[in-house]
């Protein structure tokens, strides 16, 4: 696996677009930390991936953190699979978290039942 590209110097616009890709990543990354149904790691993780390419700081610390290296090599990995095979990947990563998320809601749903239903 080859190590993690340096960032090149970007034209402005497309670091404009990349800070603002960056920032929809990170809130709907911590929207997901809170509700189960948006898986909220994955969104850091890109956002810290775009990030790496525009900032040689988060570059080098990035690097220097062996979690987020596996990460890129498993992100690399991805890169080596066929489109319909990536899309088909997606496609079970999303319904596995889709359901995780409704089996927490109502597994919230029946603890709030039953709360109101106890005895005070």
């Amino acid at each position: 696996m080859p190590p993690i590209k340096s960032p090149q110097p970007l034209h402005w616009l497309t670091k404009s677009c990349y800070l603002l890709l960056i920032a929809g990543f990170v809130i709907l990354g911590f929207i997901g930390l809170v509700l189960p149904i948006i898986p909220g790691l994955v969104f850091l993780f890109l956002a810290v991936l775009l990030l790496t390419r525009i900032s040689t700081r988060v570059h080098a610390f990035a690097g220097s953190s062996s979690g987020f290296r596996h990460l890129h090599r498993r992100w690399h990995a991805m890169n080596l699979l066929q489109v319909t095979d990536r899309v088909k990947l997606g496609l079970w990563y999303c319904a596995g978290a889709t359901i995780r998320g409704i089996e927490s809601g109502l597994n919230f749903v029946q603890n709030w039942l039953r709360s109101r239903s106890s005895p005070r």
